[in-house]
């Protein structure tokens, strides 16, 4: 007999505009993402995501050799963000 796959848990019921409200909050440093997701009723890790992803697409639209810098540090460089 075939095993039929169940979901361990489904997808939250938060709408796309809550959620860009609480990255933008987060990215404005009002609170941390734990709390602004426990705040906007959503799990923390669904806004880390949604904070990577977002601060990935910022990364690449303005390319990532504009935001390293490079500093010497005894034998090796550092590679830090400005």
């Amino acid at each position: 007999m075939v095993c039929t796959y169940l979901k361990k848990r489904s997808k939250p019921d938060v709408p796309e505009a809550v959620i860009e409200e609480a990255v933008r909050a987060v990215q404005e440093k009002r609170l941390s993402p734990g709390v602004e997701a426990s705040r906007y009723g959503m799990t923390r890790t669904l806004l880390h995501y949604r904070i990577k992803k977002q601060s990935a697409v910022v990364t690449s639209a303005v390319g990532p050799m504009c935001l390293l810098r490079v500093t010497q540090v005894g034998k090796f460089s550092v590679k830090t963000r400005s």
